[in-house]
């Protein structure tokens, strides 16, 4: 049981890598995999073999494959989210400049 659940949480969690790539939802694949760890660690008696099987199934180089491609995407965002600002500030900068200068323009 343990090692069907934990194929399933590498299943889920080599698709949610592939979601974030190829910029798509992932959302509910991360929910997904919550329930698979909540399911896997409800019983307090199997800790022990689960970790056992979560080393043997090298499923921590996937975890931190996961960390990476969310974090490089995070950066990603930041960035685009910086330019919208940056773009915004140069508008409104010319629009007060253009404001500015039909003040002095009008006929008096």
């Amino acid at each position: 049981m343990i090692l069907e659940e934990l194929k399933k949480y590498r299943e889920i969690t080599l698709s949610i890598i592939n979601g974030i790539e190829n910029e798509e939802e992932a959302l509910k694949l991360l929910d997904k995999r919550g329930k698979i760890l909540e399911k896997l660690f409800s019983n307090e008696n199997n800790r022990e073999e689960v970790k056992k099987a979560y080393l043997e199934l090298d499923l921590i180089a996937l975890d931190k494959k996961l960390k990476e491609t969310i974090e490089k995407e995070r950066i990603l965002v930041k960035e685009e989210i910086r330019n919208l600002h940056n773009i915004k500030n140069a508008n409104n900068a010319y629009e007060k400049n253009r404001r500015v200068n039909n003040f002095f323009t009008a006929k008096i």
